[in-house]
């Protein structure tokens, strides 16, 4: 007889539609929240600072101009991860002081800089990025909480795997208060849980644990649930209801992603097609086909003729100028002009381009 086994389904979605890390093509709010953090004083005051200029300074100096984005910063602490070697200018991680460590310095200067807009105002943006995969998780976690809410079978999933990325946990953990996120970025290889308990013993103290569930948050094996506002702050676990009414506010996947400067849909749709390769190439095809347009177009209005045809000039006295078309392997003689009682043929030219 031969053994089944259980189906595991595997959902994917293209980049441009993906839901695990904030995507401001897909929600245009999420760029007016963003630069509205960027206009703070906050920030202001951070990215004029003299210690972040001299970092950009030795960045720019030492690596190139434009060199250290979030993505080179990405690509560096997995070369870490990995024992390879690193740029000579920064291949001192590990090996000084802290405060002297260049690569740390020039680490911890980019999380702040990337993370301040996903935490500004108690974290509106991450919030409005995340409420769609938020909507999902709890759809796992209703069917145990609230037997209503169970679908016709198969039961619900008892384990549900996401895998994401750093920009994936950072702006979770936002989400769930000011003070769940520690600062730093999620390490190389970072696991967040989020587990369901059912209480079945009886004796639970109901004056905190009021519902007959409760939730444990793990990231990476250390228990956050105590730095979840409402929860107990000498335990690791918490009444699930504190988790459901933090969140389902903004877990959804009808979000309110309208710009708050109401950009044309035309100006929305060049934003994504923009966004992917084939898009970039299809806008460089078109502009270069309208130049070449263009360019017949107004040859033919300034000369009356079109590119492939010659023309000859001939002067002729009092300033009168006389032109007829030459084709390739064959030339007009010039014709007399009647240029009046005084006109006199002076000379012939003919002007061959």
């Amino acid at each position: 007889q031969q053994k089944s086994h259980a189906v595991i389904p595997l959902h994917t979605a293209d980049r441009d539609a993906d839901i695990l890390s904030p995507a401001e093509s897909i929600c245009p709010k999420l760029s007016n929240l963003r630069e509205a953090a960027e206009n703070s004083h906050d920030y202001k005051a951070f990215v004029t600072s003299n210690e972040y200029k001299r970092l950009r300074t030795f960045i720019d100096k030492e690596l190139g101009k434009g060199t250290m984005t979030h993505d080179a910063l990405d690509c560096i602490m997995t070369t870490v991860c990995t024992d390879r070697p690193l740029p000579a200018a920064i291949d001192d991680y590990g090996r000084n002081n802290t405060s002297t460590n260049l690569l740390q310095q020039i680490y911890e200067s980019e999380i702040q800089k990337w993370s301040f807009h996903v935490t500004h105002n108690d974290g509106e943006y991450a919030k409005l990025a995340m409420g769609p995969l938020w909507s999902e998780i709890l759809e796992n976690i209703r069917p145990f909480i609230n037997p209503d809410d169970r679908q016709e079978q198969p039961p619900p999933n008892r384990l549900a795997l996401v895998s994401g990325h750093d920009t994936t946990i950072l702006p979770l953990l936002v989400t769930l208060g000011p003070d769940v996120w520690d600062g730093q970025w999620p390490p190389y290889a970072s696991m967040m849980i989020i587990e369901i308990h059912e209480i079945i013993d009886g004796k639970t103290d109901r004056n905190i644990f009021k519902s007959d569930f409760m939730f444990r948050l793990l990231m990476n094996g250390q228990a956050l649930t105590s730095k979840i506002q409402g929860c107990p702050p000498d335990g690791d676990l918490c009444d699930v209801q504190i988790l459901m009414d933090r969140v389902s506010p903004f877990a959804t996947s009808d979000r309110d992603c309208n710009s708050h400067t109401q950009q044309h849909p035309a100006i929305q749709e060049s934003k994504i097609l923009l966004s992917t390769w084939g898009g970039v190439i299809l806008v460089l095809l078109f502009t270069l086909a309208s130049g070449l347009l263009g360019s017949l177009f107004t040859f033919y209005y300034m000369t009356r003729r079109l590119p492939c045809r010659k023309s000859s000039a001939y002067h002729v006295g009092n300033g009168i100028s006389s032109y007829h078309d030459e084709f390739d392997g064959f030339q007009d003689e010039p014709e007399d002009v009647d240029g009046g009682e005084n006109a006199q043929l002076k000379t012939v030219a003919a002007l061959v381009e």
